[in-house]
């Protein structure tokens, strides 16, 4: 995938179309490889950052991968104060 990555940025020229061509690629791939973690969203933000001259597409691709995780994380802990909150309530009650 990081291989293939370093030719899309080559060929798609930051052109709509060519981003939309590549994530069309990478879920295609995805759904056929037993296990992808970079999904198509983590290679529009690597190549979207790329476009704004970040030229590390490696780095590009772990900073995006990094930022879907985090969120994941936080998204998660939302749930956790929900549940605690919720608990918390019932024995006020």
């Amino acid at each position: 995938m990081l291989e293939a990555l370093w030719e899309i940025v080559k060929i798609i020229e930051g052109t709509e179309e060519g981003l939309s061509r590549s994530e069309e690629g990478i879920r295609a791939i995805r759904d056929t490889v037993r296990y992808a973690l970079i999904d198509e969203e983590v290679t529009k933000n690597a190549i979207h950052r790329y476009r704004l001259g970040h030229r590390d597409i490696i780095d590009n691709l772990l900073f995006s991968l990094l930022s879907l995780l985090r969120r994941l994380y936080l998204y998660l802990q939302s749930l956790h104060s929900l549940s605690v909150g919720r608990r918390l309530n019932l024995r006020e009650s």
